[in-house]
C-alpha cells in the first residue's frame, strides 16, 4: 500500500469516527413536552387506601439531539401507594419523516408533590433503553438513558431524558 492510500484511508477512519461521535453527542439529550390524554384517573385495588393503578397516555413534541421534531406517544402503567409510585410498565414511540425510535422505560418511581397539604403536581425518574432507532436517530438504538419528569400543569408534563 502506498503512503498516499494509507493516509486517506487514515483520513477517513478519523472522520467517520468523529462524526459517529458528533452525532452521538448530539443524541445524549432531548426534552418532551407532553399532553396527557385518555383515562388518568386511579384505579383503586380495594386492599387498602391509596393503593391503585393508573394507565396513562400522552402525546409528546420533542425538542433536542436526534431526535428534535419527533412527536413522541408514551404509554405508562404505575402503582400508586399513597403518595408514591413504581413503574410496572412504560413505552414510547418516536416519529418523524426518516427516523423512528422505540424506547423501553425499565424503572421508574414517581412521588406526589403537596403544598399545604394538597397535591401540587408530580415528578418521576428512571431507566431506560432504546430497544429500537432508524434513520437519523439510529445512534440511539441499544444506549440506555435516564430520565427525570415533572408535571407543569394539570394535563401536562415535561419529561428530560440523557443517555448514560
Amino acid at each position: 500500500m502506498k503512503i498516499n492510500e494509507v493516509i486517506v484511508n487514515t483520513t477517513a477512519v478519523i472522520a467517520l469516527s468523529l462524526t459517529s461521535g458528533l452525532a452521538l453527542a448530539q443524541a445524549a439529550a432531548f426534552q418532551s413536552n407532553c399532553t396527557f390524554h385518555g383515562w388518568l384517573a386511579r384505579d383503586p385495588i380495594g386492599d387498602r387506601e391509596g393503593h391503585g393503578l393508573q394507565v396513562s397516555a400522552a402525546t409528546c413534541a420533542v425538542t433536542g439531539g436526534v431526535l428534535d421534531g419527533t412527536v413522541e406517544t408514551h404509554h405508562a402503567i404505575y402503582e400508586h401507594d399513597k403518595g408514591a409510585a413504581s413503574q410496572h410498565a412504560a413505552d414510547s414511540v418516536f416519529r418523524k419523516p426518516g427516523a423512528r425510535a422505540v424506547a423501553r422505560m425499565t424503572s421508574g418511581t414517581l412521588e406526589i408533590v403537596m403544598k399545604d397539604g394538597k397535591p401540587a403536581g408530580w415528578t418521576a425518574s428512571g431507566k431506560g433503553v432504546w430497544a429500537m432507532a432508524t434513520g437519523t436517530a439510529a445512534p440511539l438504538a441499544g444506549k440506555t438513558f435516564t430520565y427525570a419528569a415533572r408535571s407543569t400543569g394539570p394535563l401536562s408534563y415535561v419529561l428530560e431524558s440523557v443517555l448514560d
